[in-house]
């Protein structure tokens, strides 16, 4: 099935062509992967998804439903639970004055999900999935190592159990010994809560290690999609090639 399908899409800014024709689909429970060099493509596309731009040619479906016809306030508050974003930066995407608790508590104060007590022991829950020991729940987010903050952050974007998600940059900032585990996370709370990942980079060896299919961004345009295995042993198109010859894979 599915979840998502970008069919022909383009979109300018200020005059400049940032996405042509672009099209590819993403299955359900599957880790979609879209990489390329900085300024190729890669946030913009995000952003459409997530319905932060909304001026756009083509077409862009999720879960068989058209973006563009998603406009009533039920209907943007379901889609805005269906999918959710995972940021590069948890420090800089996360309420400083808040503590631990309460920004994983606040998306369902925010879309009134269970009562008082019922929705303290989803963020226990939570805290548990993520590997945060509750010791923390009432610390702030400077107060917690790079690790521990991104896995904040992922708790935060899974509490109100969404169907997609979108992993933006989501290791890059992190020491390498740190983005195994994160990954490694990641692996397992896709299984355990049957998510779909769009797992967004410019790291060649973060997308083959989680990756079940690869797409390759250059300019605005989609030059490749492979299965993981079949981009890294047999890359077709130059600028992958030169990804490759670029990387340190």
């Amino acid at each position: 099935m599915s979840f998502i399908k970008l069919e022909n899409v383009s979109f300018s800014y200020k005059n400049d062509l940032i996405l042509e024709d672009i099209s590819f689909e993403i299955l359900r429970g599957e880790t979609f992967g879209l990489v390329g060099n900085s300024g190729s493509g890669k946030s913009t596309i995000a952003l459409l998804l997530l319905k932060l731009v909304t001026s756009f040619n083509g077409s862009i479906k999720f879960m068989d439903k058209d973006l563009s016809l998603i406009k009533k306030r039920s209907d943007l508050k379901q889609f805005y639970k269906d999918i959710q974003i995972v940021f590069q930066d948890p420090y800089s995407s996360l309420d400083s004055k808040k503590t631990v608790g309460y920004l994983i508590k606040e998306p369902l104060d925010i879309h009134k999900i269970g009562l008082k007590e019922e929705r303290s022991l989803k963020v226990d829950k939570m805290m548990d999935l993520v590997g945060l020991d509750k010791m923390y729940k009432t610390s702030y987010p400077h107060q917690l190592s790079g690790g521990l903050r991104q896995r904040l952050a992922i708790a935060i974007a899974l509490v109100l159990e969404p169907k997609f998600v979108v992993l933006d940059e989501c290791v890059s900032a992190l020491d390498i010994s740190i983005q195994a585990g994160i990954l490694n996370l990641l692996n397992y709370l896709k299984k355990k809560m049957d998510l779909t990942f769009l797992f967004i980079s410019h790291d060649l060896n973060v997308v083959g290690y989680i990756c079940d299919r690869i797409g390759v961004i250059n300019d605005g345009k989609i030059v490749e999609i492979q299965e993981t295995k079949t981009l890294f042993d047999n890359p077709v198109d130059i600028y992958t090639k030169n990804l490759f010859n670029n990387s340190y894979y």
